[in-house]
């Protein structure tokens, strides 16, 4: 077994507030499980005579983003033990982690991959950490991100990336993960900040249900430029998305949209497709979340004199989406997916006031 679960720990009556978090990487457990990361927790639990922590290991992996020329369909088919020989540490590496009860194989996730992928030079790699994003109940899979995003930075350090082309790209739970990955390396470098991090609907949690502290989130903390896309009033935290440099809230037009599992997914789809609209056409509307934005530390401040004015609850911009769904084939089975297309975009200006930006740039 890969790991110990929670109705083990019920046993001995576990109290999931009081949790230690660490990382196993690369230790050979047996046979069948040496060439697979691994990340660990301890949780403590009152015993009498008996050891203060119970172990916890959960199943960690990171590869390469690699898709079928002809298919499109992303290949599966190869070890992330590839990772050293397929990356250039020198160029920038761009990361998605998925989110709690999903995997690198969901399909918003690996749009969004693709869509980065279509660039010139661009290197993704997808983390998969599906065994502990589904560990417990409710959120109490976010007590496992700050082991997992530490197994990432020691693996982009151990790669010789340079902190400053580490663009990370968290969905959910993952933008905890992503924020716990920007902090080690922080930690790691004597203050060395990653070049991105991009929190795509970041999570509520509820501490006494997850036992973590989400209050130790800053995004914009250990990054060279963050960004907050959030669409889901529920199952997303406006909270966590006012600590992004720029804050982004989707404004689905549809009533019925308003279903949480289908508003959670769409900062994701509103990014994968904004990326393919800009490489394809281009246009000002949108330049200040654009994949060169995002990357380009000069280019992604032009806009300061907008961003930096929080109104409306901590809001930069506004975004009015179209959802709708869209539906691929892959391995001789149909998926479909709500896809959010952008509409009408605004700003607040200097009183406060929501204004609407034209599609060329120009604003009211």
């Amino acid at each position: 077994m890969l790991a110990c679960k929670a109705k083990s720990c019920a046993k001995k009556r576990v109290s999931w507030a009081p949790l230690l978090e660490r990382r196993l990487a690369g230790r050979k457990f047996s046979e069948g499980l040496r060439a697979k990361p691994l990340a660990a927790l301890e949780c403590l639990f009152a015993g009498a005579g008996g050891l203060p922590f119970l172990l916890h290991v959960m199943p960690v992996s990171m590869r390469v983003a690699k898709f079928d020329p002809n298919t499109g369909n992303r290949l599966d088919n190869y070890e992330s033990s590839a990772l050293k020989n397929s990356l250039d540490p020198k160029l920038p590496v761009w990361v998605v982690v998925h989110g709690m009860d999903s995997s690198e194989r969901t399909e918003i996730l690996v749009e969004l991959t693709k869509a980065i992928k279509k660039y010139p030079d661009m290197q993704v790699v997808t983390v998969n950490w599906e065994d502990a994003a589904k560990d417990g109940i409710a959120t109490q899979d976010a007590i496992w991100t700050p082991a997992v995003g530490k197994w990432i930075a020691q693996q982009l350090m151990n790669l010789k990336v340079k902190p400053e082309n580490i663009e990370l790209k968290g969905w959910s739970h993952g933008s905890y993960v992503a924020q716990a990955t920007a902090e080690e390396i922080f930690r790691s470098t004597n203050g060395q900040k990653v070049g991105s991090l991009v929190a795509l609907d970041p999570a509520g949690n509820w501490p006494m249900l997850s036992g973590f502290e989400h209050k130790i989130i800053d995004f914009k903390k250990y990054a060279d430029y963050s960004l907050a896309i959030e669409s889901s009033w529920i199952a997303g935290s406006d909270e966590l998305a006012k600590t992004a440099d720029t804050y982004v809230k989707l404004n689905p037009l549809q009533t019925s949209s308003t279903q949480i599992s289908v508003n959670h997914t769409l900062p994701v789809t509103f990014l994968a497709g904004l990326f393919d609209y800009n490489r394809i056409i281009g246009g000002k509307q949108m330049d200040f979340i654009s994949l060169n934005k995002i990357m380009d530390p000069a280019y992604r401040t032009q806009d300061k004199g907008y961003s930096d004015n929080r109104f409306s609850g901590g809001v930069d911009f506004v975004v009015d989406v179209n959802v709708e769904e869209r539906i691929v084939f892959k391995n001789n089975t149909y998926y479909t997916y709500p896809y959010a297309s952008p509409m009408k975009m605004y700003y607040f200006d200097i009183a406060g006031i929501k204004k609407e930006i034209a599609f060329d740039g120009t604003r009211e």
